[in-house]
Order: C-alpha cells, then sequence, then structure tokens
C-alpha cells in the first residue's frame, strides 16, 4: 500500500501486539526509540539538502517545494491528533494534545510567512509527491487504527528530529555563515520547539504506561512501537530526498577506520595477514620498523 524510498510501512497493526507484562516499562520507551533512531537521525543530520539548508545555500525552489509539501503534511499531522484525542480518556493527556496542536498551529503559521517571502502558494496545494503522500498515509492510516501510543510512536519523531536538526545546525554554523534560512533554524533550534519535542515524549511514555495498566489482552509491544517510530524516521529521510536536487551519495551503514589512518565502508583489515602471505611468497623484504 505504501511505497517510497523509506520502505514498506509496518504491517497490520493489530498483529504485533503481547500481553502487558512483555511491555518495556515507561519512561525508557521514547528515549530508548530514539536512541534506537541514531543512525536515522544521523543520516538526516548529514542530508545534503539539510546541510545545503543550513548552510544557506539551498536552492530556492528546493526550498519552496519543501515548504508547500511540509504544509501539506502537517495538515495530516493535525488529523492524527485529531484521532488521538477521541481515544484518549485521560483528561490530562487531552489537554497536553490540544496544547501539541497550537504548537502546529504556529508551525503552520511559520510556513505560511515562508510562503509569502519566498513566494509560495499555499491555497492551491495539488498532488503531493510521493514521498509526502507515502508518509501521510502511513500517519493516518496508524491514527485511524492504532492505539493512543501507537499514534504518538509515529507522530514523535518528527519533533524530536526537527528539534535535532535544528540546534545541531545552530551549534555548529561558522560565524558569519549564510542566514538565507536562518529564520527556519532558530525555529526549531528554539528552547520552544524542544519543549514541544519533550512534551510529545513524555505523552508516549504516559499513553505506554497507561495501556500497559490497563490489564488487556493487546498492548503494543515495544517491536511493534519501535517499527512505527523508526518507518516514521525514514519517511523523514525520504522526504528530504525528495526535495534534493543533485545527485545523493549512496547509503553508507557502516564507516571503518583502516590502519593507515583512512576511513572507508568496508573494513580492510581482514585483507592484511593476505597481504602479509602475498608479500611473503615474492620475497618482498619487510617493511622496515619506525624510525628505520
Amino acid at each position: 500500500q505504501f511505497s517510497s524510498s523509506a520502505g514498506p510501512a509496518p504491517s497490520s497493526l493489530g498483529l504485533h501486539c503481547v500481553h502487558s507484562w512483555l511491555v518495556i516499562m515507561s519512561g525508557e520507551v521514547s528515549a530508548r526509540l530514539w536512541k534506537d533512531a541514531t543512525p536515522l537521525a544521523l543520516s538526516a543530520l548529514h542530508h545534503p539538502f539539510v546541510v545545503a539548508l543550513g548552510a544557506g545555500k539551498l536552492p530556492l525552489q528546493s526550498f519552496q517545494a519543501y515548504v508547500k509539501e511540509d504544509a501539506y503534511f502537517l495538515s495530516a499531522f493535525i488529523k492524527a491528533y485529531a484521532f488521538a484525542i477521541t481515544k484518549c480518556s485521560d483528561p490530562l493527556a487531552i489537554r497536553t494534545i490540544v496544547d501539541l496542536l497550537k504548537g502546529v498551529r504556529d508551525e503552520l503559521g511559520l510556513h505560511e510567512s515562508y510562503a509569502k517571502k519566498w513566494g509560495v502558494s499555499l491555497s492551491n496545494q495539488g498532488a503531493p509527491l510521493a514521498a509526502t503522500k507515502c508518509y501521510t498515509e502511513f500517519l493516518l492510516q496508524t491514527a485511524e487504527f492504532g492505539s493512543p501510543a501507537c499514534i504518538l510512536a509515529a507522530m514523535t519523531p518528527c519533533m524530536r528530529l526537527y528539534a535535532y536538526l535544528g540546534r545541531s545546525l545552530k551549534t555548529s554554523a561558522p560565524a558569519g555563515a549564510d542566514s538565507t534560512y536562518g529564520e527556519w533554524v532558530e525555529q526549531y533550534a528554539s528552547p520552544e520547539f524542544e519543549q514541544v519535542a519533550k512534551s510529545i515524549e513524555a505523552l508516549l511514555d504516559q499513553m505506554v504506561a497507561a495501556e500497559r495498566a490497563s490489564g488487556k489482552d493487546e498492548t503494543p509491544s515495544y517491536a511493534m512501537l519501535s517499527s512505527l517510530y523508526t518507518y516514521a524516521m525514514q519517511c523523514e529521510v525520504a522526504f528530504f530526498d525528495a526535495h534534493f536536487t543533485g545527485r545523493l551519495a549512496p547509503k553508507v551503514s557502516m564507516v571503518c577506520f583502516d590502519f593507515d589512518g583512512t576511513c572507508t565502508e568496508d573494513d580492510t583489515m581482514t585483507l592484511l595477514p593476505a597481504l602479509a602471505a602475498e608479500a611473503a611468497r615474492s620475497g618482498l623484504p619487510p617493511p622496515p620498523p619506525r624510525g628505520g
């Protein structure tokens, strides 16, 4: 049903449940999910789109397209919050979601200011890009059929990742750096946005604890929450892929430091015994000792 560079979405929500005692303790969930997503967070931070945006070198047309698609995505984000409200029985949790909705409203207000500044029409959205459609359909399907904990597991990555990107870009910017998109960086690097990210993480932990304490036979396992969280992170990276017009570097899953101080994708240390044996067969003298 879903197709993008993020890969297939997690399968039917109802098939990944276990008895409540198998769910990890609350308070660990959001932090553990974010820690497990570190490789994807780094992929996003070092993505050419994000790097160019932070340096103020992103082509204007790329940023214009990004703002338009992100506004479409945020509209789906609001709907997902609405689903979560209808499924929550805790008045305090509902109030927290209402506050989070206000944060999305403020974010959309920022997009409207971008639209005016950069000549982007948000009134005529048209068909979304494949990456945007994939992400929003995944989000809305999770919101419709998932529990509050599952919904928040799918929504939290967006908030935490953008807080991380904003803070990282701001702290790493050299003096005198191009500030073309400085307003974007400042928005997501702000203490206010960090607080929004912390609020949704706390709510996720709260919902996991509540569902665990409910005693119901079907409670989302950590594996299920992780699959939702991870897929949302993959969608975030795919979203950046869709808005970068240059050539993307191949994905690297591991970086190795070789004996000569270079970095490679493959570990070449295993080649040393073979090279030594070849040198012995060829009658080559051993390398001189250091300092010799």
